[in-house]
């Protein structure tokens, strides 16, 4: 695969998933991919673009987000107005470039919504586009992060125009394609309790997150979702899907950066689908337990850096300890859980213990 094709900038844009997308699609080719949170469309782009995939839907509520990709895919002109913009800031010193940008997006903001919104995320520290931006002199000015070739990307992005569709709502995107031939790549904003990092980053925070899990426990297409590795109020429903034998869970190292032109190593949670049938998993649950006894007292000896996984083994074993309380027994061997769709903690004590 070339490199992965993204053009507006979001935070935590997921260029660091593709190899794991690829490796969990394998030789299958979905006829439609859906992001139901879109951001940079990151996912859903690169494969529409190296031909995995025959039409992408993005779903996207950020107002700014949606008025730049009705813009890229409507406006054959825009190219060409990045194209001259790309020109005038970069024939200026570097000490006026940032007067230039400034002056810019005062501008943009009411004559063209999509262009401030590709200049702003692209010159924000990784895609925010609140707080400070990147046009120093040490980093080179705006071409650190404003590439000279811009207008070629999104000639591209025109020219897939045909094959992509934009909603506003993830759950209307996600009902209208539940389909075998569906996948989804899902990266909900993290807002899952007060303390998630979404709440500083997005404008849209709010997202009915035990609906989400539900509506991917009965989803006929294949998925994977991304968690930041702080939700524990969630881990209990993903568990679920795992204990049942219809999801694994995965916590890849990534680099993140940190808002000062370095990087750090971080974790996320990576779920991806398995299976849509029920098995039964008492020998499933013993041998969880198992690991996860060995992960927290392996985990407890290394470095402080491992503290997010020992907490996810110790939350683990506790969950695995109401699971066996909780579950059906029928002649010694622990029932699966049934979902139903649209099923919410509120309503089912099984759909999120």
């Amino acid at each position: 695969m070339r490199l992965p094709l993204f053009i507006v900038k979001t935070a935590g844009t997921k260029s660091w998933v593709i190899p794991s997308v690829l490796e969990f699609l394998g030789d299958w080719r979905p006829k439609t991919v859906i992001e139901p949170f879109a951001g940079s469309g990151i996912v859903g782009l690169s494969l529409l673009n190296e031909g995995l995939a025959e039409r992408l839907v993005l779903a996207e509520k950020d107002e700014d987000y949606l008025a730049f990709w009705r813009v890229a895919l409507g406006d054959s002109n825009f190219s060409y107005r990045v194209s001259k913009w790309t020109e005038r800031v970069l024939d200026l010193p570097l000490e006026h470039q940032k007067p230039f940008v400034d002056a810019s997006l005062e501008r943009m903001k009411e004559e063209d919504p999509g262009l401030w919104t590709l200049l702003r995320s692209r010159i924000g520290y990784n895609g925010n586009k609140v707080g400070g931006y990147m046009t120093e002199k040490s980093r080179g000015g705006i071409l650190c992060r404003w590439p000279r070739t811009l207008d070629v990307s999104l000639d591209l992005l025109y020219s897939l125009r045909n094959k992509i569709t934009v909603v506003e709502d993830a759950f209307e995107a996600l009902a209208t394609f539940d389909s075998e031939d569906s996948y989804a790549f899902v990266d909900p904003t993290y807002t899952v309790t007060k303390e998630c990092p979404g709440h500083k980053l997005y404008k849209k925070v709010f997202i009915d997150h035990p609906k989400l899990v539900s509506t991917l426990a009965t989803w006929k297409g294949r998925w994977q979702l991304t968690y930041n590795l702080s939700p524990l109020d969630i881990i209990p429903s993903l568990y679920q899907l795992k204990l049942a034998g219809r999801a694994e869970i995965d916590f890849p190292e990534m680099l993140s950066g940190n808002g000062n032109g370095g990087s750090g190593k971080k974790w996320e949670m990576l779920v991806k689908k398995v299976s849509n049938e029920q098995v039964p998993m008492q020998k499933r649950m013993d041998e969880m337990a198992m690991t996860a006894e060995k992960h927290r007292h392996l985990l407890r000896l290394s470095m402080p850096m491992q503290r997010p996984k020992r907490l996810v083994a110790e939350n683990t074993l506790n969950l695995l300890g109401e699971l066996r309380k909780e579950f059906t027994m029928n002649d010694g061997v622990v029932l699966a859980p049934q979902y139903t769709e649209g099923e919410t903690r509120t309503e089912s004590r099984r759909a999120d213990l």
